[in-house]
């Protein structure tokens, strides 16, 4: 339901913090991770997941594409719920998860507060499968996605198309050299698809 978020950053916690936009004023859950990233800013634009439980419902704002999709993949395991979740993001980078998982690091994750040997051990085995090729498709575009946003949505707007993620990668990176980062998306969408179109 709600991509992202784009707005000024009216309060700030290490685990709330509220954006108006629009004239509206969302209070958003974030992690260590994010705060960290935000906390000096006046205007923030954070992904968001909306997350829903019986009456329920609960935005979790995040600084990258890759921690929402390392958040997602989280609560995809059985047991593990979106505070579990973002307590395990607020002590590791979403590279460091992915390292840890194909490494069968248990005790990476047991080191989390809350986070047992059997859990860990569960997380594991769930999201070998599950990271591969989601995880391929965004984290080349790290840095892209901390330096300009329009690129970020431009690299799942295009995933989304049906494009793979080492063609994605490669225009948007011609695209960055030749027209700078302050794009907005249809520009840098429009460009990547021309270069896409001739191969």
């Amino acid at each position: 339901m709600y991509a992202y978020i784009r707005g000024k950053l009216q309060r700030c916690s290490p685990t709330t913090v509220i954006v108006e936009a629009g004239g509206i004023g969302y209070e958003i859950q974030i992690g260590l991770r994010t705060y960290a990233e935000i906390q000096h800013r006046e205007e923030v634009l954070l992904w968001l997941y909306l997350y829903v439980k019986e009456d329920l419902m609960t935005l979790y704002g995040f600084a990258t594409a890759e921690e929402k999709e390392i958040f997602q993949r989280l609560i995809s395991v059985s047991g593990v719920g979106p505070n579990t979740a973002r307590l395990i993001l607020s002590s590791m980078s979403p590279e460091e998860i992915v390292q840890a998982v194909h490494a069968e690091d248990v005790q990476a994750f047991a080191s989390v507060k809350g986070i047992g040997k059997k859990t860990a051990q569960k997380l594991i085995i769930d999201l070998r499968d599950k990271l591969g090729k989601t995880w391929e498709a965004t984290s080349g575009m790290v840095g892209m996605t901390k330096q300009s946003a329009p690129y970020a949505e431009a690299a799942l707007a295009l995933q989304s198309l049906g494009f793979q993620p080492p063609a994605i990668r490669k225009a948007l990176q011609v695209v960055q050299r030749e027209l700078g980062t302050e794009r907005t998306t249809e520009e840098v969408l429009r460009n990547a698809l021309k270069l896409l179109a001739t191969g």
